[in-house]
């Protein structure tokens, strides 16, 4: 059943690139792990390197709460309590935003997938336009050091910029004045202890089968990230990962 599944997967995206051939040589990776694990700074990090763009899906859903809009409206309190949006919800943004231009040539999925339900929607949304994920990396890090990460970071309030900041291991040149465009820094909502345990919990329940549906996929890389190490660490162990699935 699998085999025949696969099968007609891979003639639906075949049929999608005659429509969409621009697309032909697009390439998606995503990044998963839980709150703190340092996505975002990977992603940057890789998209600059890969010539890609690094697609952060919190950016979008915190641009929806900040537009007022109606799911910003609906779901904004409890994002701001960590909790999930629903996965239905999820996928609609993700559909709108991944039709934008400038993601024709693929991205650096950032906080999309959640849920095995978004891993599969995602999986069926790129084949619809010819595409096909290219790997997964998870980013491994003990419970311990994602407190430490979450608790010292500090975001732009520029919606535009949003860039991050550690106290730490990676404080502005200015206290609290964002080194890229001027702004004012600010801990998140979802940042606080409370937050911060509660998304902990969500991530435990959600990432086990998530991990397990791309393992099976044959599309999982598991790296190992520490705060002694170090960002540049877990980037040369990505892209020698990167470079061996490829081979």
């Amino acid at each position: 059943m699998e085999l025949v599944i696969s099968f007609f997967f891979e003639i639906w995206i075949q049929i999608a690139r005659v429509f969409h051939w621009s697309r032909r040589n697009a390439r998606f990776i995503v990044l998963l792990g839980g709150p703190g694990a340092g996505k975002g700074t990977l992603a940057a990090m890789l998209a600059k390197l890969l010539g890609i763009p690094h697609l952060n899906f919190g950016n979008v859903i915190r641009r929806e709460i900040k537009g007022d809009t109606e799911i910003g409206r609906v779901w904004g309190p409890k994002v701001k309590a960590g909790k999930l949006i629903p996965d239905s919800v999820v996928l609609k943004l993700l559909k709108r935003e991944l039709l934008k231009p400038e993601y024709i040539n693929g991205a650096i999925l950032d906080g999309i997938p959640r849920t095995v339900a978004q891993g599969k929607g995602l999986r069926w949304l790129l084949a619809s336009l010819g595409n096909r994920i290219d790997s997964v990396i998870m980013l491994a890090v003990s419970p311990e050091d994602l407190q430490e990460r979450l608790a010292l970071r500090r975001t732009c309030v520029n919606g535009t910029c949003a860039r991050s900041f550690h106290l730490k291991y990676l404080p502005p040149k200015v206290e609290n004045v964002c080194d890229h465009c001027g702004s004012a820094l600010m801990q998140r909502d979802d940042e606080t202890p409370e937050a911060i345990a509660t998304r902990m919990k969500e991530f435990d329940l959600t990432s086990t089968p998530l991990q397990s549906y791309y393992k099976w996929l044959k599309l999982l890389i598991v790296v190992v990230s520490t705060n002694a190490a170090g960002p540049e660490k877990a980037l040369e162990d990505v892209l020698f990962a990167l470079e061996e699935s490829s081979a």
